[in-house]
């Protein structure tokens, strides 16, 4: 797919989910029910089908909503169940001064039509759409058979898939239909591990709601409450979990007298059982940052630049260095394991100035990489990063691949750069997830 026709595919999705709205609810449900599906009543799955292919995900996520599937058995009981649970709260910006700016029929339109493109994101990401609430939208990632790391992982790259589909469709849609209010979101996000989470059934039964209880889930929003218009924040317990790169995060700025002031800590500042603030950790995603070592890094040049469209790059895994491919890995789609190898593939058919070299630069995170490296520094740590040269002599080669062993928990980055002999430089990067 050539990047024009998923610009357009983007666009054209926002567009039918904004028309759909104008149009007669009734005779469209009518006709979903006429023919005994969920979808008919737009082609629902548009955005499914666009970035679950981009993240290694096959298939699309069914039409639900209410109790997450693997705890609906909890409902009319007073069983409880612990399980851990990733938790996404999103709203609109501002919603409610829209009604005082705009019809409620363009009110509908604008709040509908981004309802719809968010639900299709969650189910891109494999999450579970829990409630709507008017303009706001709460999901959970995860569930009894799926893996805690790689539900963090899910919501992540939704939050940041939202946020790039805000900038990259939904706020030019807009103006072009003469919103002169710029559109924004909020969202927040925290993980809460299987003991602090418990899943239960609230209300009476028959007028009762299955839902996880835990600290964790109330606080992310609080975190989307803490976020500023457009901006992502994640909780200390989600960081923590996956050792997610400081590099990738900022702490949020507040203005007071004048001048600007660091907030690293959720407000207001709860306390424990002591009376002792718990000064709970808030950090901001920079998701145009992270965006760039993921798959729509390489396909989005027009958006990204940290990958130029001289370079295809791609990675397949394997048990053993130089061994059997198991399976391809898209970029940050999910966490990879320790005891594995990744093999980086470089496409050299563009043609390039001969000689040129090829560079492979490893740069490490977390808290693993850092003790490694401090064995051989006890003044510091290099994390164990390095480097690696190929030189090409001429264009014979279609293709150069470079191994690395898989060692160190979090998330690490890969730097590739092309050196053509008129010294031309091209570069390529990409992220990748271990545990």
């Amino acid at each position: 797919m050539k990047y024009t026709d998923f610009t357009s595919r983007l666009e054209n999705a926002f567009e039918s989910y904004y028309q759909q709205a104008s149009n007669n609810f009734s005779v469209q449900k009518s006709v979903a029910e006429a023919k005994n599906k969920h979808s008919n009543i737009v082609e629902q799955y548009e955005l499914q089908r666009l970035f679950r292919p981009l993240y290694g995900k096959e298939g699309v996520g069914e039409p639900s909503i209410g109790d997450h599937p693997d705890f609906e058995h909890l409902r009319d009981s007073k069983e409880i169940e612990h399980n851990s649970i990733t938790t996404l709260f999103m709203d609109i910006v501002s919603s409610t001064r829209l009604g005082l700016l705009y019809s409620p029929q363009e009110v509908y339109q604008i709040k509908n039509a981004f309802i719809r493109a968010s639900i299709e994101l969650i189910k891109a990401f494999d999450g579970h759409v829990h409630r709507i609430m008017g303009d706001a939208v709460m999901a959970y990632f995860g569930g009894k058979n799926t893996s805690d790391y790689n539900d963090i992982i899910n919501a992540l790259n939704c939050s940041a898939v939202i946020r790039y589909f805000v900038e990259k469709v939904v706020a030019p849609n807009l103006e072009t239909k003469g919103f002169e209010d710029s559109f924004g979101i909020r969202i927040g996000l925290d993980y809460g591990k299987e003991s602090d989470v418990i899943w239960s059934a609230y209300g009476f039964p028959g007028i009762d709601e299955v839902t996880a209880t835990s600290f964790y889930v109330d606080v992310a929003s609080k975190l989307q409450h803490s976020a500023g218009s457009n901006q992502i924040m994640i909780g200390k317990s989600l960081k923590k979990e996956i050792d997610f790169p400081e590099d990738l995060l900022d702490v949020k700025q507040v203005t007071r007298n004048g001048k600007k002031k660091p907030e690293p800590y959720l407000k207001p500042n709860l306390t424990n059982s002591n009376g002792d603030p718990i000064n709970y950790n808030q950090y901001l995603l920079s998701w145009k940052k992270y965006l760039a070592y993921s798959p729509i890094g390489h396909y989005d040049h027009s958006f990204f630049n940290e990958t130029d469209n001289s370079i295809e790059l791609n990675a397949d895994i394997s048990k053993t260095e130089n061994g059997i491919i198991t399976n391809d890995y898209k970029f940050t789609s999910r966490v990879l394991s320790s005891d594995s190898w990744i093999r980086f593939n470089v496409n050299l058919s563009k043609g390039f100035v001969t000689p040129y070299t090829v560079k492979f630069k490893v740069e490490n995170h977390g808290l693993e990489a850092y003790k490694a490296g401090k064995l051989k520094d006890s003044d510091g740590s290099d994390y164990q990063n390095h480097e690696k040269v190929y030189t090409v002599e001429n264009n014979s080669k279609t293709e150069i691949n470079h191994w690395e062993g898989l060692e160190y928990r979090g998330l690490h980055y890969m730097f590739v750069e092309i050196t053509t002999a008129l010294g031309v430089k091209h570069k390529a990067q990409c992220g990748v997830y271990i545990d």
